[in-house]
């Protein structure tokens, strides 16, 4: 496989059908933590938010604390407020790819009970990760699902388009390679 794997130390908590990925990382004024949230309804997968916490103090095991303590209320609070912003501009590329890649895995299995083809489960995937405002979603959910290139990706989502269960970009507009 030519991508490369995102490895990344995230923290990485669950709540229900919510999951949250976070990066600690440190600023002058201390450390800061940034915040995924995705939900699962019902194989829908979404980003519901994307947030900046300062976290006071300057050791990495004070902080990891104080997101254990937080973790449930804000991923309560991310779906109950619904789809914050995501691709926030500052947040490089390989770190939304870092994030997006744990939530595809975190999500894959529960969104695959049920549809009707392996492209209605793509189509999911795909969704998620353009909601994460990444470059070239389909490799990496070619890499979350241990396929050697993106090319099955890029046929189920072609597959999908037929079906109808994914639109097709319209004459400029602005979506991720894929």
């Amino acid at each position: 496989m030519s991508t490369p794997m995102y490895e990344v130390d995230l923290l990485s908590f669950t709540h229900l059908d919510t999951f949250a990925t976070v990066r600690i990382f440190k600023l002058d004024q201390g450390l800061v933590t940034e915040w995924w949230v995705s939900h699962n309804l019902n194989g829908n997968l979404h980003v519901v938010g994307h947030f900046m916490i300062p976290t006071l103090g300057f050791h990495v095991e004070d902080a990891e604390k104080r997101c254990a303590l937080i973790a449930q209320d804000l991923m309560e609070f991310a779906s109950w407020a619904g789809n914050g912003e995501a691709g926030i501009p500052g947040t490089s590329d390989e770190y939304r790819r870092a994030h997006c890649l744990k939530h595809i895995l975190k999500h894959q299995e529960g969104v695959g009970v049920g549809v009707e083809t392996k492209a209605h489960k793509t189509v999911a995937l795909y969704r998620l990760a353009v909601e994460f405002n990444i470059n070239n979603p389909a490799s990496l959910i070619a890499q979350a699902e241990g396929l050697e290139s993106a090319r099955t990706v890029h046929e189920r989502l072609s597959y999908g388009r037929r079906l109808g269960i994914l639109e097709s970009p319209g004459k400029g507009s602005r979506r991720p390679s894929g």
